[in-house]
This record gives C-alpha cells, sequence and structure tokens, in this order.
C-alpha cells in the first residue's frame, strides 16, 4: 500500500512537471505567439505606417499643392531681379497683357491700361515735342540732304500736330496731365538727343535714322495699344486716328531711307550743298 501510494505520488508529481513542462511549452508558444503577434503587429503597424507615409506623403503633397496654390494666388511678387514682367494696372502682367509679348518697340503697354482723355493729350504732347526737339538736331548735324529733308519734315508735321491738338484741347476745355507714359517719352527723346548730340560726324545720319525708326515704332504702338483703345472724346479721337495715320507714314520712311543711309558712304570733306554746312 505505501508502494503504491509512492508510486502514484511519483506519478502525481510527473503529472505535476509534465504539467509545468506543458505549461511551460504553452507559456513559450504564447510567447512565439506574443512574439509573432507582436511582430506581425509590427509589421501591420510598418505597414499601417507605409500606408500613413503614402497617405501622409499624399496628404503633404495636397497640402504642398494648396500651398504652392495659395502662393501663386496670393500674389507674391519674385524678389526684385529675378526677372518677373513688369506689372501692369490692377496688377496685370504687362506681357501678358499684350498677348504675351511686348509691343513694336518695346512700348511694353498694358492692353489693359486706362489713360484719360487729359492723360492721352499729354502724351501725344511729349511725343510731338520730341520729334520736333530730335529733328532740330538733325536740321543742324546731319551730313545727307535726304536726311536733312526728312528731319524737317519731322519738325514740320509734329510742329502742326501739335498745335492742332494744343487747340482741340482748349476747345474741348481739357488740359493734358502728365503721367508715366508721356513722362517715359520725354525720358527717351532726352536720352536720345544727347546721344545724337556726342555721336560722330560720320555716323550720325544713320544715328538719327535709326533712332527715328525706334520712336516711330514705338509711337504707332502706343496709338494702337493705349490711345485709341482708350480715348473717349470723339473729336479727339478723330484726331489721333490722322496723326496715327502720318506716324503709320513716318515709319515706312524712316525704314527706307535707313536703308539707303546705311549703303551711302559721309563724305566729311563734301561741300555746302552736300553737307548743309
Amino acid at each position: 500500500m505505501t508502494t503504491s501510494f509512492r508510486l502514484l505520488g511519483c506519478l502525481c508529481s510527473a503529472i505535476a512537471i509534465a504539467g509545468v513542462a506543458i505549461g511551460c511549452g504553452d507559456d513559450t508558444d504564447d510567447t512565439d505567439n506574443n512574439a509573432q503577434t507582436g511582430s506581425d503587429a509590427s509589421v501591420s503597424e510598418r505597414g499601417g505606417t507605409g500606408g500613413s507615409r503614402t497617405t501622409g506623403t499624399g496628404g503633404a503633397r495636397a497640402s504642398a499643392g494648396r500651398s504652392g496654390g495659395a502662393t501663386a494666388g496670393a500674389g507674391v511678387q519674385p524678389a526684385a531681379g529675378a526677372g518677373a514682367p513688369p506689372v501692369g494696372v490692377g496688377g496685370r502682367s504687362a506681357t501678358a497683357g499684350t498677348g504675351g509679348s511686348q509691343p513694336p518697340g518695346g512700348a511694353g503697354v498694358d492692353a489693359g491700361a486706362r489713360l484719360s482723355d487729359a492723360q492721352i493729350l499729354a502724351v501725344t504732347t511729349a511725343a510731338n515735342t520730341g520729334e520736333i526737339q530730335l529733328g532740330a538736331i538733325a536740321l543742324s548735324t546731319a551730313r545727307l540732304a535726304s536726311v536733312r529733308d526728312f528731319a524737317q519734315q519731322m519738325v514740320t508735321a509734329h510742329g502742326a500736330a501739335q498745335e492742332r491738338q494744343t487747340g482741340l484741347a482748349q476747345s474741348l476745355r481739357i488740359t493734358p496731365v502728365e503721367n508715366s507714359v508721356s513722362t517715359q517719352l520725354e525720358q527717351e527723346a532726352a536720352r536720345i538727343g544727347v546721344m545724337l548730340q556726342q555721336a560722330a560726324l560720320d555716323t550720325f545720319d544713320v544715328s538719327y535714322m535709326r533712332s527715328q525708326v525706334d520712336i516711330h515704332t514705338r509711337v504707332l504702338a502706343l496709338f494702337d495699344e493705349l490711345l485709341l483703345p482708350n480715348v473717349t472724346e470723339i473729336s479727339l479721337r478723330t484726331d489721333l486716328t490722322l496723326t496715327r495715320g502720318d506716324v503709320q507714314d513716318h515709319l515706312r520712311q524712316a525704314q527706307a531711307l535707313l536703308v539707303t543711309v546705311q549703303q551711302t558712304p559721309i563724305d566729311l570733306d563734301a561741300g555746302a550743298e552736300d553737307a548743309g554746312r
């Protein structure tokens, strides 16, 4: 009996030990499973992170897109010297305003710009005055009779246009108002005047005719892009239309004469008839 109890005790111990072993095995399995589960969770988390990253990246991109759009829409100007196009009236680009290109002669006019009739008269006054001043310089310096004849024509034609437009302004009771365009024309005429006065005698005729091509091209663009689209007084519009036709004729003459002058050698020893001295 004692022996039986001992065997039973051993058996229970063995069973207990086995149970512990089994329990340990289960714990190990559970640990492994937990580790695996944790690994899977990590993988899942990494996968989730990957998804989050993808989503986050997409979100960041979307955010960047929105930020970029906000920046673009905010009208932030690039830093000075960044090559940004000039801004015209209403914040529009002058280049965009003219169909993406500068008007002939680099007039740089915003097609959406607005000038009053008083400002328009200041622009035409500046253009006429500049032509008269440059023509006077050419009359006293040009070596070729054809160039002096053209200069005289400019003095006469633009003098008549100026007198006509002054009378029109008086009849309409409009006082010309200076503006950025008229000021720019005045400054340009002054710059060209200095350049011509400093030009060598053998290059003066070509320099003057080149300036005439440039100026008339520029002024013609001003008529088409700014003056005629903005004028309101009917009588002033009629006069501007007439003047525009004269400017176009002057441009054609200047272009043709420039070609001839460039091909004509200047004789500094020419007599009074040829040199006008």
